[in-house]
């Protein structure tokens, strides 16, 4: 199915992760648990670096995910 294909999504929220890359399960549980949530242009950038700040709000947002 499409939303098995696209790691639960009916169809891909980021047009530059497909599931060839080779973190895209991680890419996507982020996105699915609200941790990441890609760009307006409906980019991830998965290889792009992220700020301190982007870095300290994933870390905090995982935290709480993993603490419920």
């Amino acid at each position: 199915s499409k939303a098995e294909e696209n790691f639960g999504f009916d169809s891909s929220p980021c047009t530059d992760v497909s599931r060839s890359i080779e973190n895209a399960s991680y890419v996507y549980y982020l996105l699915n648990k609200g941790i990441l949530e890609g760009y307006e242009d409906k980019t991830c950038r998965p290889y792009a670096s992220v700020s301190n700040a982007e870095f300290v709000k994933m870390l905090i947002l995982l935290d709480q995910e993993r603490g419920q």
